[in-house]
């Protein structure tokens, strides 16, 4: 890539976030792509690398964004969040695309952070379930990609106080394969609105044999705050009456 058009395009995302810190304050929604040595590169709704015109979805140009990159492609990435004063179950943040290791050099590293803040339901969030899944295909040794997800009582944007136990895909040797998985349920205690969320994704993948076999993985991943199921609830409120009720019998 150009030098000029390098320098062009991150001056033109330093400009808009100087725009965007001096207008009014609202729920953050961010992504950033970091390649292994490079810089972070952000991207939030509105600025020159989203196409959405939705402020709950990030939908990035992935051709603008390939400018900023040395070793990997994409041919898709988004974001989805249902922040905001909106009610329901269960609070998400999604992430999900294709990227492909270019050709040359060894094995490289590329991470992916979506994060969202003002998430005000459910009321009080008890568990984080993180489900993710991938695709991998022209596989090459070394190919992997991990997924973390957080809960930020703080409500900060990439808070991470409570943390998902990490998912690891490392695929076989056949190509294509696909796997997916979850993480088990993280505890959340005392959560209360607002609170933010934000998940990690890390891709490895190995050198690519030419331009017609690029290392790619296509990968999906959710992180999901929810309340405490009603079942459960009613349970832990019944056992100390059926206690009670046990205990007289016993004296009768």
């Amino acid at each position: 890539m150009h030098l000029r058009t390098r320098i062009a395009t991150l001056a033109a995302l330093f400009g808009l976030s100087l725009l965007t810190m001096a207008a009014p304050a609202r729920a953050a929604f961010e992504i950033t792509v970091q390649e292994s040595g490079g810089p972070a590169i952000p991207i939030t709704f509105g600025n020159p690398l989203d196409i959405s015109t939705d402020p709950g979805v990030i939908t990035v140009d992935t051709s603008a964004l390939n400018l900023l990159l040395t070793n990997f492609s994409f041919s898709s990435l988004s974001s989805n969040s249902n922040f905001g004063a909106a009610s329901g179950d269960t609070a998400t943040l999604d992430i999900g695309g294709t990227v492909q290791r270019l050709t040359g050099g060894g094995a490289s590293t590329i991470t992916i952070t979506a994060t969202a803040t003002d998430y005000n339901f459910p009321a009080h969030p008890l568990s984080l379930r993180s489900p993710a899944s991938d695709t991998f295909t022209n596989y090459a040794a070394g190919n992997s990609r991990t997924f973390q997800s957080f809960f930020d009582q703080g409500n900060a944007m990439y808070g991470m106080t409570n943390p998902s136990p990490t998912l690891t895909f490392t695929p076989a040797v056949q190509d294509p394969v696909s796997t997916s998985g979850t993480a088990a349920t993280t505890g959340i205690a005392g959560g209360t609105t607002p609170f933010s969320l934000t998940n990690t994704t890390v891709i490895t993948l190995g050198p690519s044999s030419g331009p017609n076999a690029l290392a790619t993985d296509t990968f999906g991943g959710s992180t999901k705050a929810v309340p405490e199921p009603a079942s459960v609830a009613l349970a832990l409120i019944g056992l100390p009456v059926l206690g009670l009720a046990l205990r007289r019998r016993a004296r009768g």
